[in-house]
Formats: structure tokens, C-alpha cells, sequence
């Protein structure tokens, strides 16, 4: 793997969708799989997509994203978000439908909790998959249901 000196550092990702506690995903890939975790915030925009997931876009200016940063017990479960978020170290970052890089985190108080993992997505991408922003810069799939996505059809 491309990024395997990275993976030596504490494992540590940034989630604000499906992945998190109580998510579509948290069971299949978080579940028993995390060491810890706690209420966070990054900078960056949040959008939710018609395919019932959000994307966070990481673009100045910023407005603050919730969510938690999970402390993995292991590479493997972090590899496993990388299958799921559709990327892949070795393709090119256009190929890939979310890429990984490593920002800043803080706590809900803004104590800085140091650098994590985050999926994120082009600008360009989420323009083309119609997002929605998300002003308060959090996301569920109760929220979601609700949303009136363009050129939507009756049953999506």
C-alpha cells in the first residue's frame, strides 16, 4: 500500500455520516473495530448527496463539520474504509470517489485533539452529484430522508 509509513502513526479517522455510531455502516465496519472515540469538529463544507450519503468538501472558507474521530485498533479496518469510500492510494485522487488526507480535529470545546484521517470529496464531484450544503455541518440519515434533492423522481 502506498501510504504504509502513514499507517504507523495512531489510526485515526474523522467521520460524519454512515460510519458513525448508530450509522448505515458503524455496524459492518466500526463495530468492535474501534478502540475509542470521541465528539469532534474539522473545517470544511458538508453536503448531503441523493445517493444517501453525505460528502465533505475541504475548501477555504471553512465553516466547522461534526462528527467523531475513531481511534481504529488496527490498518486493516482502516483499509476496509478505504474500499468502502472508494479509495485507493495507487489511482489517481480523479479515479477515486472519496480521497483520504490528514487534517486537524478538535474537540466540540475546540481543544485541539491533533491530526486525523478524513474522507473527502472534489468540489467538482459533489457539484455533479447535486449535494446539497449543509449549513449546521452535520448530517444523519433521519435528516437526510427529508431533503428535496433536484430532479429527483418519486420512489429515489
Amino acid at each position: 500500500m502506498a501510504n504504509d509509513a502513514v499507517l504507523s502513526e495512531p489510526l485515526r479517522v474523522f467521520v460524519y455520516g454512515t460510519l458513525q455510531p448508530g450509522g448505515t455502516y458503524w455496524q459492518s465496519f466500526c463495530a468492535g473495530r474501534v478502540e475509542q472515540m470521541c465528539p469532534a469538529k474539522i473545517l470544511g463544507h458538508l453536503y448531503a448527496l441523493n445517493a444517501g450519503y453525505p460528502a465533505l468538501v475541504l475548501a477555504e472558507p471553512a465553516d466547522w463539520v461534526y462528527g467523531c474521530v475513531l481511534h481504529l485498533k488496527d490498518a486493516h479496518t482502516l483499509q476496509g474504509l478505504d474500499s468502502l469510500e472508494g479509495y485507493d492510494a495507487y489511482r489517481p485522487p480523479v479515479d477515486n470517489e472519496y480521497n483520504r488526507c490528514s487534517v486537524d480535529a478538535y474537540a466540540l470545546t475546540g481543544a485541539p485533539l491533533g491530526k486525523t484521517w478524513v474522507y473527502h470529496m472534489a468540489t467538482d464531484r459533489v457539484q455533479a452529484l447535486q449535494g446539497i450544503f449543509m449549513h449546521a455541518g452535520k448530517w444523519n440519515e433521519q435528516m437526510h430522508a427529508t431533503l428535496a434533492f433536484p430532479n429527483a423522481q418519486l420512489g429515489d
